[in-house]
């Protein structure tokens, strides 16, 4: 019976680590949209946002590679690892082509990548949001599986 419990309660710490990592990885793309929002409204300087690329965008990286890491430990659901894995893999290929390295000095070098950044950032919110609420439910069925067995 102990090792039972001990294992359920293994999946359930994974599956709030996981929650945690999409809860991460949600807000800081929602903020990285809230910024570029405000500079296209010229409330921050490109300087500035290129300043909030660098500091959000691997935060924003390790949540996806953690939320794909937590959910292949979880022993659970192999279609969570499946939905998991474009955002890692894309988050990936952004950080190789240092996407979160880009400097901007003048709102003309910014206007270039402002579609596509926009777009990826709200890509990924939604992203986000559906791995947030697989990760809560599953959670919650972990919780009741935890305390049913104790």
């Amino acid at each position: 019976m102990l090792p039972k419990t001990l294992f359920s309660l293994a999946q359930l710490v994974f599956w709030l680590l996981n929650l945690l990592s999409s809860l991460l990885g949600l807000f800081s793309s929602l903020y990285l949209i809230i910024v570029h929002d405000d500079m296209s409204q010229n409330m921050i300087q490109p300087a500035e946002l290129a300043d909030y690329i660098k500091k959000y965008c691997p935060i924003e990286y390790i949540s996806s590679f953690a939320y794909a890491y937590f959910a292949f430990e979880a022993n659970g659901y192999w279609w969570v690892n499946i939905l998991s894995m474009p955002l890692f893999i894309y988050n990936c290929t952004r950080f190789i082509a240092k996407d979160h390295k880009q400097y901007f000095i003048t709102k003309g070098e910014y206007k270039k990548n402002f579609s596509r950044m926009e777009l990826q950032y709200q890509v990924k919110s939604v992203y986000y949001a559906f791995l947030f609420a697989i990760a809560l439910v599953l959670t919650i069925f972990k919780a009741i599986d935890f305390f049913g067995l104790l």
